[in-house]
């Protein structure tokens, strides 16, 4: 892996983590429910499954939504 994938690479975890912890406190505080995080998270999921952007490869897509995958599996097992 070259430099540059490194950052980009952390980068994008960086991104989900925040993304992550963002959903999570809105949901601590009342301002979203778990059936609305669950539906942002798949909303997101959707987009990169269907993307036909000439940005990213979909390589990069398909990665980005085994990403969401990942939080939405992780989230429902924690009870979220």
């Amino acid at each position: 892996m070259s430099r540059d994938d490194s950052v980009s690479a952390g980068t994008a975890l960086a991104a989900l983590a925040i993304c992550e912890s963002l959903l999570i406190s809105l949901v601590e505080k009342g301002l979203l429910d778990e059936v609305e995080r669950e539906e942002i998270l798949e909303a997101a999921l959707e987009m990169h499954v269907r993307a036909e952007s000439q940005r990213f490869s979909r390589r990069e897509h398909e990665a980005a939504a085994e990403m969401i995958r990942r939080v939405l599996v992780r989230s429902d097992a924690l009870g979220g």
